[in-house]
């Protein structure tokens, strides 16, 4: 998929296009201007093992720091958990031949939508954990045209108003008044944006709209986020050494922190049109909304739960924020342990009790966000890799010389299907059938797709001599051990 860059920006401002932005993984300690450079990630930078001590858009693990009194030390802070990672021990041994270090797509532990439902035997059997109100579907998101319009228009207007503060910031001796003037109108807009991102969950959950007019919504939301995004940025690059403005920038930035994900991104690209179709699932309750998609050879889910987040001054220090994220995603005994400290693995703080958790996996890759007040996840991303995920649970049936082979997983959750011819074992192209959606088998007989919502799910597939098809049921998914 190719990047999703940036909103455009007015080339060379006057004075504020003259200071550089300092983002938040920048290395001098000394600079001011840590902001969360969201919006400029591409949504395909998947691969595990990118996040690297000497890289500049990346963790250094090497250095720590923690926050006492609401203070960050702007520096990554990380922290030595013991072998820290999304998931729990390794299940049995794989089906499909893959490695010891794979895990089983549902023995990672989730972001999930409402209350823990449980069995009598303490398993979640609500494979989204959902409360009475609660949506899930599919949709094959597109091109909205009438929305595109609207979000051009829209950025274009942005682009004027970043101008025009430009303008008057050239024409005044008070710089700081007109910022913090511009500061108070973004404030206002961020909490509008929050407020609207409420009432749309709770229109889809209620059955008030669709799967596509939710999908439609969460891609306005991210463009308007994505313009906030780019006047913060602007006003940043001017407020010098005002700590109190530069307080309040960061205040926003971080309210930002959930808008920012790789599925939003690429449901907004489509609905521009510059991405192609792609199938989307989008779950919605009252307290968040749950989004995943296959992205080539990976599978990326997102979720946030504005409810569990406060955004109050740190309940307690990066360490025990670290032993927070130790309870949330437990320990993965398999994991390659460098000097204490998982590879790849780093928990920061970034001010008012919130905290960021990155690990590279065997399998893919996590960033989450904690609150320090709730101490709960409020916003998660995860990535999973195909050729190192192990789905044992398989579900198989032959007939008319096709073999089906369908190894289940959670609601939304990566689902392949696999077709063999049933008299020699080898690998056949296949058009398959997953309830009213369709997926071809690639020339090695395996197909990657989403797991609807629904209780079960007839997959079929028709060959030369006939058909055959495989029913099956969505698995428990593992939620994180949440205080809701």
């Amino acid at each position: 998929m190719g990047e999703v860059r940036a909103l455009d920006e007015v080339d060379h401002l006057p004075r504020l296009g003259q200071v550089p932005g300092q983002r938040l993984l920048d290395r001098d300690p000394g600079q001011f201007g840590p902001r969360l450079d969201r919006f400029h990630d591409p949504p395909n930078r998947l691969d595990a093992g990118v996040v690297r001590a000497g890289d500049p858009e990346g963790v250094d693990a090497r250095v720590a720091g923690e926050v006492v009194d609401g203070v960050v030390d702007r520096r990554v802070a990380a922290v030595g958990l013991p072998a820290i990672a999304a998931g729990v021990a390794p299940q049995p041994a794989a089906t499909n031949g893959s490695s010891p270090l794979d895990t089983p797509v549902n023995s990672v532990a989730h972001l999930t939508l409402g209350e823990t439902a449980t069995n009598g035997s303490g398993n979640a059997t609500d494979p989204v954990n959902r409360t009475a109100n609660t949506t899930a579907r599919i949709t094959n998101q597109s091109l909205n045209v009438a929305s595109a319009v609207s979000i051009g228009r829209a950025d274009a207007a942005a682009r004027i108003e970043r101008y025009a503060v430009a303008e008057r910031l050239n024409r005044t001796d008070d710089s700081g008044a007109v910022l913090a003037e511009s500061l108070n109108d973004l404030a206002g807009r961020v909490a509008t944006l929050r407020a609207d991102e409420r009432a749309l969950h709770a229109r889809y959950a209620n059955g008030s709209i669709g799967a596509a007019r939710f999908a439609d919504g969460v891609a306005r939301l991210d463009a308007r986020a994505r313009r906030l995004d780019a006047r913060l940025a602007r006003i940043e690059g001017a407020v010098g050494q005002n700590d109190t403005l530069r307080d309040r920038v960061e205040r926003l930035d971080r309210l930002l922190i959930g808008y920012d994900g790789p599925v939003r991104s690429r449901v907004l690209a489509a609905v521009r049109g510059t991405e192609g179709r792609f199938a989307l699932y989008a779950a919605g309750s009252g307290d968040g909304a749950v989004l995943s998609m296959i992205n080539d050879s990976r599978y990326v889910r997102e979720a946030a739960r504005p409810d569990r987040r406060r955004a109050s001054p740190a309940a307690f220090s990066i360490v025990g924020a670290g032993q927070r994220i130790a309870e949330l995603y437990p320990l993965a005994s398999t994991l390659k342990i460098e000097g204490g400290i998982s590879e790849g693995t780093a928990v920061r703080g970034l001010g008012d009790g919130t905290y960021e958790f990155r690990s590279d996996l065997p399998f893919g890759s996590l960033r989450s966000y904690l609150d320090g007040t709730t101490r709960d996840v409020f916003h998660e991303v995860q990535y999973r890799r195909f050729d190192r995920m192990d789905q044992p649970a398989s579900t198989a049936s032959t007939a008319n010389g096709t073999r089906l082979v369908v190894d289940r997983t959670h609601v939304g959750g990566p689902l392949r299907i696999a077709t063999y011819n049933a008299t020699d074992g080898e690998p056949v192209a296949r058009t398959v059938r997953i309830g009213h959606r369709r997926a071809e088998t690639g020339p090695d007989g395996v197909a990657w797709t989403l797991m609807p919502s629904e209780p079960r799910v007839t997959v079929e597939t028709v060959g030369p001599a006939g058909g055959v098809n495989v029913t099956v049921e969505p698995i428990p998914v593992t939620p994180l051990n949440g205080t809701s």
